[in-house]
């Protein structure tokens, strides 16, 4: 009601142009200075009354980084140049007829007119923007829109990525565009859409500007069509890279490491290495594991019914820790959020009472499949569906036998049979047979690209959309991407591609690790994969870690231009419930914890007390270490 009461006084002082009334609750707070038109679009976008007080002052409209406004009724549009802080807005509609104080918006990088009838877009040329998109503007001329484009040649170094093309981008949505590169063999495109022409070169379709990856040193041509004509032509240029040698690299070694996400161990991603698990904390390398057999992120299941992220891993001698905690000690093969023991039994990981238990829901499994969580495989090698249903497990049928391939619930049996199951809830399933001759199921690319969906594949090679009798055209080849990986390793909230980021990173074919950062390049080479980073807020500087060729983990200072090669630590153990860190767990613990959550007295090693590991220390972790006790 305040607000309702506020947006009413608000709109009264617009109308009447008389001293402005508001509620005695916000008689200090005074609307912006725009027309009610506006101001009445403005009170319905959740982000802008910030401090929800019922009226929008000039202060909290600056703050805004994005605007939808209709001009319907809108007469100025004038208040706009003093938007500091916007970088995107739309408007649509309305009978004004020049927008060009756009232009003085100081950091707009993003625009969209929908339907507004202006004539003129000359005050374009010259901004710094990143996208402007016209929809259903007919009055706009595609002479005006490549007027005020932007071609460029370009200049790149051996393995960076750029945007080539007409900018800003969206200008030419409605026309039929091509992008050519003469010689892929120097510079390809970085995306899985791109066609190879009659004449060696590359092109995409509906595209006028397009991340390009630096395959090799040398020179191409490039152009830009736009309804058949050539109304660009250009030319990037590459330069051969210096990467920074390693002296300890040993290149006899064979790469034999994995990459691998993490919930509990780091923030980063884990390292396996011949058995041995691997994290960076704190910029240390540490030993986390030994004997590693086997490792999963997935989850278990709290006292509440919610799912916790964790790491699974699984030891050579069959023990299964879940974020450190030993679960069991006689496992086959682990899963997502469960495992199956020596003896074929299928067990589920759940809290209990504080602690990650092993809890038992079915005999006669064979083995888990791939690529659903809700099947397994029975001893004799049916598909089996397993559900649970307030704290009870039941099993299902389908009578599929040694599928050949699967996805989710699709399953192409010994047969070459595709079925479909239909999961029910607490009732058995529906199993329907819907192709014969199929040898796979899974996700491929297909119309030239453009789409990555499911489909199901005949011995003879044709593919059809899942379960359905309509053909479709894969792709000649998968995708292969000209670089052993890319990503970015800082949030610098780029917002069009990677190759608009101010941070990306490349693992060149030859194993040489380029970063960009600020317009800063760096590169590196023996680099196999790529890790994370570490963010100084104090220095402003980045560290970059990685693996290298020969399986040695490194960081990488940017600020100094230097490596490091790092050296395994083995953390120090932290004992349950011994928050005093005397190296024992008893009742002088309990009487801390007691202090800390009475008093908020600090221990020495708060963390010890996270005996649930729910990454909080409250009464629940003291209940558990007086249960400990008494046991």
């Amino acid at each position: 009601m305040k607000k309702a009461i506020a947006l009413s006084a608000a709109l009264s002082v617009f109308a009447s142009m008389s001293a402005i009334a508001v509620s005695a609750e916000s008689s200090e707070a005074v609307p912006a200075n725009v027309e009610s038109a506006v101001y009445e679009q403005l009170f319905n976008q959740y982000q802008c009354d910030a401090n929800e007080d019922g009226v929008i002052t000039d202060e909290e409209l600056k703050a805004l980084q994005s605007i939808r406004l209709s001009l319907d009724g809108v007469t100025d549009i004038s208040w706009l140049k003093d938007m500091t802080n916007l970088t995107y807005v739309y408007l649509s509609g309305g009978e004004i007829k020049d927008v060009s104080v756009l232009a003085e918006v100081p950091n707009l990088k993003n625009i969209y007119l929908d339907n507004v009838p202006i004539t003129d877009i000359s005050w374009l040329k010259g901004m710094n923007l990143e996208t402007v998109r016209l929809n259903d503007m007919n009055k706009i001329t595609l002479k005006q829109r490549i007027d005020v484009s932007k071609f460029n040649d370009i200049s790149m170094k051996r393995g960076y990525s750029e945007l080539a093309g007409a900018f800003p981008i969206g200008l030419f949505d409605d026309y039929t565009t091509e992008i050519h590169i003469e010689n892929p063999e120097t510079v390809v495109f970085d995306v899985s859409s791109a066609y190879s022409s009659d004449d060696g070169g590359s092109y995409l379709i509906n595209q006028t500007s397009a991340p390009v990856y630096a395959k090799n040193a040398g020179s191409t041509g490039y152009y830009i069509t736009i309804n058949g004509e050539k109304v660009f032509s250009g030319t990037i240029n590459v330069e051969e890279i210096s990467p920074l040698n390693m002296e300890h690299i040993n290149k006899d070694t064979e790469y034999s490491s994995e990459r691998l996400q993490s919930e509990y161990y780091s923030s980063k991603p884990v390292i396996l290495n011949d058995g041995t698990l691997y994290a960076i904390n704190d910029g240390k390398l540490e030993i986390c594991e030994h004997n590693v057999s086997d490792y999963k992120t997935g989850y278990y299941t709290d006292k509440d019914g919610s799912y916790v992220s964790s790491d699974i891993v699984l030891l050579d001698d069959g023990t299964v820790k879940v974020n450190g905690q030993t679960v069991a000690s006689d496992a086959a093969e682990i899963g997502k959020n469960r495992f199956i023991s020596n003896d074929g039994k299928l067990y589920y990981f759940k809290d209990e009472n504080g602690q990650i238990k092993a809890d038992y829901a079915v005999s006669d499994c064979k083995s888990f499949i791939s690529t659903t969580n809700y099947y397994y495989l029975s001893s004799d090698g049916e598909v089996m569906l397993i559900s649970e249903n307030n704290g009870s497990y039941s099993t299902y049928s389908t009578g599929i036998k040694n599928p050949i391939s699967s996805h989710n619930d699709y399953f192409v049996d010994e047969n070459k049979i595709l079925w479909e199951v239909k999961r029910n809830k607490n009732s058995a399933p529906t199993v329907t047979k819907k192709a014969e001759d199929a040898v796979f199921v899974g996700y491929r690319s297909y119309s030239g690209g453009t789409v990555y969906g499911c489909v199901h594949i005949a011995s003879d090679g044709t593919a059809y959309r899942v379960g359905t009798t309509q053909k479709v055209t894969l792709c000649d080849d998968e995708y292969t991407k000209p670089y052993i990986k890319s990503g970015y390793f800082f949030d610098d909230s780029a917002t069009v591609n990677s190759a608009l980021s101010k941070s990306n990173y490349h693992i060149t074919s030859d194993n040489v690790l380029t970063l960009l950062y600020s317009g800063e390049t760096h590169e590196i080479a023996d680099v196999a994969d790529y890790i994370g980073y570490d963010y100084d807020n104090d220095s402003k500087s980045i560290t970059i870690y990685y693996i290298c060729t020969d399986n040695s983990v490194c960081s990488y200072s940017m600020p100094e231009n230097k490596y490091s090669l790092m050296t395994a630590e083995i953390p120090d153990e932290n004992i349950p419930g011994d928050i005093n860190d005397d190296g024992t767990f008893n009742i002088l613990d309990i009487t801390q914890m007691k202090q800390y959550i009475l008093n908020g007295l600090q221990p020495q090693e708060l963390k010890n007390a996270d005996m649930n590991n729910d990454n909080i220390s409250d009464i629940s972790d003291f209940v558990i270490m007086k249960n400990n006790i008494i046991k």
